[in-house]
């Protein structure tokens, strides 16, 4: 049996710019695509096989970057004159579906680096517009795999090319990987960069009257987000569905979170809320749901549907909250036996490159949290999550609370780094730096774990592994307890509410 295809859906080879390389058009190949575009494919089997390409096409993307000699000893003592990467490399998805292709580059690139860009169509110019964009610091240096799994008129690929090429990466760095191409795309993108290569899994027919491509597979982002059932809904996100809907007087700085929103009607305000509760994928998830719910007729069978779901809802929930306040209850009977001791003396250096010690801490209520400016992802979701605790305790109680955020990779956090990177989170956030000596110190005196060698290279490419906890600390400097990365900005609001009504009462003074 031969092992490749040929098929009417594929374009011929003669007709693709030099520049594009397409995955070996084998049988298998192609009943993974068979299998993503069938509608009736169930979104897990949809994961599942769209995983499988995008990890292929990784691959290979992988198989278009510069190699220098290397010569290793082998465990027989032997030498081996083999190859290495002549540079280091990044991800670059373009929100919100090239997300879908980070994991797939994680699998095969340890700890890379992945930066991310939100471009969209502007109303007015209906032209691709730039909203958002985070790259490492040093992109101009690596070699680039753009990340989008559909390519169709090509208008938002350009544009990220643009943006990368204004961020100093040259464009014979860049290697753009697309899962799903149409021609008329793939060649208005090579004719406007014809030094860049393009990796596609599969070139389609081309495009319809709507520039949707054909045959296709349907909207790749909506087919990987999670059919939640009503039942399953979460409380915080139907609320935010009731009193988001229509707001849009308060204005967000754009991401795909709020472009969703304004694509279904939904607030601009309670977006932002749902995206700092849940998060970018979810926030997003739960507007497009949304999006569905608005558009349900309300039928009589509609309406049994309705309350039979707001009964169960209800029992389901009143069950829910019993189990949380009985745990409540035995965490608060547990910590009646005495607290932890957390804390310590030290000095370290703020991001404003003065002085800070644990004297600093005294008179407010303080967060206390321990990071690194490079972390991708976890270090940014905690400081957002502490933003957004900050606000509303200091519209309820005034200027009372401060945090710190205690680098652990004292190697690359150097002052000018620590201050860039907060200028992004909530002002009241103090970051914090020492020496290795002093990290330490002050990591165990807080019992944080964290993994960074003494001798780390400034300018090395590497992860810190370390505790992902938020302490609270009352004015008197005595911890009080920790937030675990699970733990949301609401639950941490109202514990803090708790702890400051009972030092009140344990004290007689407020702060």
């Amino acid at each position: 049996m031969s092992t490749t295809t040929t098929t009417t859906s594929q374009a011929t080879p003669a007709a693709l710019p030099p520049s594009v390389f397409t995955l070996p058009q084998t049988a298998q190949l192609e009943a993974l695509y068979t299998i993503i575009r069938d509608r009736t494919t169930s979104r897990g089997d949809f994961l599942f096989y769209s995983d499988r390409i995008i990890r292929l096409l990784v691959e290979e993307g992988l198989n278009h970057l510069p190699v220098v000699p290397k010569t290793v000893e082998t465990p027989t003592g032997a030498k081996y004159e083999g190859v290495g990467f002549e540079g280091k490399i990044c991800g670059v998805s373009i929100l919100r579906a090239g997300e879908a292709m980070e994991a797939g580059l994680r699998e095969v690139c340890r700890s890379v680096r992945i930066g991310k860009i939100l471009i969209q169509r502007d109303e007015e110019t209906s032209q691709p517009k730039l909203f958002y964009s985070k790259f490492p610091e040093d992109i101009a240096q690596r070699y680039v795999l753009l990340l989008d799994p559909m390519l169709a008129t090509g208008g938002s690929a350009i544009k990220a090319v643009e943006v990368l090429k204004e961020h100093g990466v040259p464009e014979d760095r860049i290697i753009f990987v697309n899962l799903l191409a149409a021609p008329e795309g793939l060649r208005r993108f090579c004719s406007e960069f014809p030094a860049l290569r393009v990796i596609t899994g599969w070139i389609d027919q081309g495009l319809n009257e709507k520039a949707y491509i054909v045959p296709g597979l349907g909207d790749f982002g909506e087919r990987r987000i999670v059919e939640i059932p009503v039942m399953a809904i979460n409380i915080d996100q139907a609320a935010f569905w009731v009193n988001a809907y229509g707001d849009g007087t308060k204005q967000c700085p754009r991401s795909s979170v709020q472009s969703a929103a304004c694509d279904h009607g939904v607030g601009q305000r309670g977006a932002c809320v749902l995206q700092r509760r849940h998060g970018q994928q979810r926030a997003s998830d739960a507007i497009l749901i949304f999006a569905k719910i608005r558009l349900w007729v309300f039928t009589p069978k509609a309406a049994a549907l309705f309350v039979v779901t707001g009964i169960g809802l209800f029992y389901y929930f009143r069950q829910e909250k019993q189990k949380l306040l009985e745990k409540k209850q035995k965490e608060l009977e547990s910590r009646t036996v005495g607290r932890a001791h957390v804390g310590g003396p030290f000095t370290l250096t703020s991001h404003e490159n003065k002085p800070f010690s644990d004297k600093d801490l005294l008179g407010k209520w303080n967060f206390v949290y321990f990071g690194f400016t490079h972390c991708p992802d976890i270090c940014p979701a905690e400081l957002d999550k502490i933003g957004a605790v900050l606000t509303p305790l200091e519209k309820e109680y005034g200027d009372v609370f401060q945090s710190v955020f205690i680098s652990v990779d004292p190697a690359r956090d150097t002052v000018p780094q620590m201050k860039r990177y907060l200028a992004d989170f909530h002002p009241r956030i103090i970051g914090l730096m020492g020496d290795y000596a002093t990290t330490k110190s002050v990591c165990k005196a807080y019992r944080v774990y964290f993994s960074t060698p003494p001798d780390a290279d400034p300018k090395g490419d590497y992860l810190v592994d370390h505790s992902i906890y938020v302490y609270l600390m009352d004015p008197v400097g005595q911890f009080v307890e920790a937030f675990g990365q699970s733990t949301t900005a609401e639950e941490v609001v109202e514990r803090v509410k708790k702890e400051i009504t009972e030092y009140e009462q344990e004290t007689g003074r407020k702060v």
